[in-house]
C-alpha cells in the first residue's frame, strides 16, 4: 500500500502542443498518401462550395430582373448550375469524411498493437514503479482519445480550417472592402478562442493527470484488499480515495465553467460580422456600389465562414485532450526495453 518507488506522471507542459502535435502526425504516419487524398476532396469540396454560393448570387439576381427576355432560361440554366455543384460538394465531403474515418481505424488498430508489444518488452522494474492504473490509462481512455481525434475531431478541424481559408480567398476577390471588414469584425470570436485554448489545456492535464491517479487507486486497493481486510482500513482507503475523486471533479467542473462561458460567447460575438455584411452590404446595395449577386453571395459566405469558428470552438476540448493523450501514450511507446532473455519461450521455439 505504500507509494514508495512510484514514478510521477510526468506530462509535458508546452503551451504550443509541438510534442502532443508531432505524436498524433507520427501516429498516422503510415496513412499519409491516404490521408492527404481525403484532403485534396475536402478541399475541392470547400471550393465547389464557395462557387455555388455565387452561383445562387446569380440566381436570386436573375430571377429579380424579370424584365428580361432571356429571363426563364438563365433562371434554369443556374439553377441546376447551382444542384449540380451542391451535390458534387456534397459527394466529395462525404467520400472524404468516410474515407478519413475508416483510415483512422487503421491508424488506431495499428497503435494498439504498436502498445500491446511495447507491453510485452518493457523490463519487470517498469511495472515495479509504475501502477497498474496508470497503464491501464494509457492503454484504454488515452488510446480513445487519439481514437476519437482521428475518427471525429480530425475530420472537421480539418474540413473548417479549408473552409475558412476558402471563405477568406472568395470574399476578398469578390469585393476587397466589405471582405476586409467582416473579417475584421470576426477576430474577436477567434482570439477568445485563442485565450480559452489555454485554459482548456490547464484543466485537461488536470483531468487526465487526476484520472490516472484515480485508476492507480483502484487498482492498488483491489491487489490489496485482503491487507486492508485483516487491519481494518476499509475507512481509511475510502478516504483516500474520496479524495482523489473529490479533485477529479473539480478539475472537471472548472473544465465546464470554461466551455459554458467560452461557447456561447462565441456564438455571439461570431454573429457580428453576419449583422455588418447584411447592413453594409445592403447600403453598398442601395447606393449601385455593390451588384445583388454579390451580396447574397457574401451573405452565405459569412455564414460559412462563422459555422467553422464555432465548431473549432466546440473541438477545443477534443483537440487538447487527443495532444495530452498522444503525450502520455509517446512517453510509454519511449520507455526503454529489455532485449528478451533466453528462457522457456527460447526452449520452446527450439523444439
Amino acid at each position: 500500500m505504500t507509494r514508495r518507488g512510484i514514478a510521477r506522471d510526468n506530462i509535458s507542459k508546452e503551451k504550443n502542443d509541438i510534442s502532443g502535435f508531432k505524436a498524433l502526425l507520427n501516429y498516422g504516419s503510415s496513412h499519409q498518401r491516404e490521408l492527404w487524398g481525403y484532403i485534396a476532396m475536402l478541399g475541392f469540396s470547400s471550393a465547389f462550395l464557395m462557387y455555388s454560393s455565387y452561383l445562387l448570387g446569380v440566381l436570386i439576381e436573375t430571377i429579380s430582373e424579370l424584365g428580361r427576355q432571356d429571363n426563364l432560361e438563365r433562371i434554369v440554366l443556374f439553377a441546376g448550375l447551382f444542384i449540380a455543384v451542391e451535390t458534387l460538394s456534397f459527394f466529395l465531403r462525404w467520400r472524404g469524411s468516410l474515407g478519413m474515418v475508416k483510415t483512422s481505424i487503421g491508424i488506431i488498430h495499428t497503435l494498439r498493437i504498436r502498445l500491446f508489444s511495447k507491453l510485452s518488452s518493457l523490463p519487470m522494474s517498469y511495472f515495479d514503479s509504475q501502477p497498474v492504473g496508470r497503464t491501464v490509462t494509457r492503454l484504454t481512455s488515452d488510446v480513445q482519445g487519439i481514437e476519437s481525434f482521428f475518427a471525429n475531431g480530425l475530420f472537421r478541424i480539418l474540413r473548417s480550417g479549408i473552409q475558412v481559408i476558402m471563405v477568406l480567398v472568395a470574399m476578398l476577390i469578390l469585393s476587397p472592402k466589405l471582405g476586409t471588414m467582416v473579417v475584421a469584425s470576426s477576430l474577436p470570436a477567434l482570439l477568445l478562442n485563442i485565450f480559452a485554448k489555454n485554459l482548456t489545456v490547464k484543466w485537461m492535464r488536470e483531468i487526465k493527470t487526476r484520472g490516472a491517479r484515480v485508476n492507480s487507486k483502484i487498482a492498488e486497493n483491489l491487489n490489496g484488499l485482503a491487507v486492508i481486510k485483516a487491519f481494518g482500513l476499509e475507512r481509511w482507503s475510502d478516504r483516500k480515495f474520496r479524495h482523489l475523486l473529490e479533485r477529479h471533479l473539480i478539475a472537471n467542473l472548472r473544465l465546464n465553467n470554461v466551455n459554458s462561458l467560452v461557447r456561447p460567447l462565441t456564438v455571439v460575438l461570431s454573429s457580428i460580422p453576419s449583422v455588418l455584411a447584411l447592413v453594409m452590404g445592403g447600403a453598398l446595395v442601395m447606393k449601385g456600389q455593390l451588384e445583388l449577386a454579390v451580396f447574397v453571395a457574401y451573405l452565405r459566405y459569412t455564414e460559412l465562414f462563422l459555422t467553422p469558428i464555432r465548431i473549432i470552438s466546440y473541438e477545443i476540448q477534443q483537440i487538447q485532450n487527443a495532444f495530452s493523450s498522444a503525450e502520455r501514450v509517446k512517453n510509454l511507446l519511449e520507455e526503454t526495453t529489455e532485449d528478451k532473455l533466453p528462457g522457456l519461450g527460447g526452449a520452446l521455439k527450439k523444439t
